[in-house]
């Protein structure tokens, strides 16, 4: 039977990989407000697989040449296509709950993802928490219902736009924990950019019968730059993120990308004052402040942390016997 992946163990380098995923992450929603006020998500989604998939094709074209792309077999095809689907129907999914409800609310719902990630690490990978990473977890969980507060009843107030929002937002949470939970087993086997080219490839082929590229070249030079910066956000997001997979254990990468939210609001904030005339302003109160920093300090409690399982002279071990 195969070994799961086992992390390298260099636990600041993955910390700051995942904070740099979440800052990419927080201001997507912001842009994605944006654009789909004049583009459909299928084709923003398109666009984000290609402009990601040339990008790093012409890296990883260079540094392995382009047999390791098409090096699929067993498992790994298996896992390769979850990955493709998981994150495919993420992102489409993730847009739509985007068009129903504010960046802030959506960004926020999203945050069921990481803590599934959370679970699956603990059940899947079999990583353990100490007490005190269990109370980060109960921290940031209190600080992310404070935040939201006075919008908890709208969610649960019938069917409406906001609602269709959370449910939809959810399924994109289960879409994205299968590809995240798939992929850092995939890092037993082959290097984080080689998975990801393999799946913005699929992705791109996946989204093109249903795209309409054609509205891309009606678009104003300031959405078409934003589009552009979807692309380009996507490889250094998603970069990020599975290379912390591979030195860091699942949920504690899932407990850093949690601060995204406050990303999120902070870049809305921004927009709002700066171009009034493309996004409306989000209104903070001081318990949603005061969440916000439970929020900060459950990811960090969380975060620096050393796990029980990870003793010293263990730190750089962790071969992975990848076949690259």
């Amino acid at each position: 039977m195969k070994k799961l992946h086992q992390v390298s163990g260099k636990r600041r380098y993955g910390a700051g990989l995942a904070f740099t995923t979440a800052l990419f992450w927080g201001v997507l929603p912001v842009v994605l407000k944006v654009l789909l006020e004049e583009i459909d998500a299928v084709t923003i989604v398109w666009f984000r697989f290609f402009g990601a998939a040339v990008i790093l094709s012409f890296f990883i074209v260079r540094k392995y040449g382009i047999a390791p792309i098409f090096r699929i077999r067993g498992i790994v095809a298996l896992l390769t296509v979850i990955t493709i689907v998981g994150l495919g129907g993420n992102y489409v999914t993730y847009a739509i709950g985007v068009k129903y409800m504010s960046p802030g609310m959506a960004v926020v719902m999203i945050q069921v993802a990481p803590m599934m990630l959370l679970l699956g690490g603990l059940f899947i990978f079999r990583e353990r928490f100490r007490p005190v990473q269990w109370i980060g977890l109960v921290l940031l969980l209190s600080g992310l219902v404070l935040f939201f507060h006075r919008r908890i009843g709208e969610i649960f107030s019938g069917i409406n736009n906001l609602s269709l929002g959370v449910a939809v937002i959810i399924l994109s949470a289960l879409l994205w924990t299968a590809y995240a939970l798939s992929q850092k087993q995939l890092l037993r086997y082959f290097p984080s950019e080689i998975v990801m080219t393999r799946i913005y490839l699929g992705g791109m082929i996946l989204f093109l019968p249903m795209a309409h590229p054609g509205r891309i070249l009606e678009l104003d030079p300031v959405r078409l730059g934003l589009l552009v910066f979807c692309a380009i956000n996507t490889v250094i997001a998603y970069g990020c993120f599975s290379e912390a997979l591979d030195h860091l254990e699942a949920s504690r990468v899932g407990m850093v990308v949690a601060v995204t939210p406050l990303v999120t609001l902070g870049a809305a904030a921004a927009a709002a004052a700066l171009f009034p005339e493309y996004l409306a302003p989000e209104n903070l109160d001081f318990l949603s402040i005061a969440g916000a920093g439970l929020v900060v300090a459950g990811s960090m409690l969380g975060s620096f942390i050393r796990p029980p399982s990870l003793q010293a002279g263990e730190a750089e071990g962790g071969s992975n016997n990848r076949e690259y």
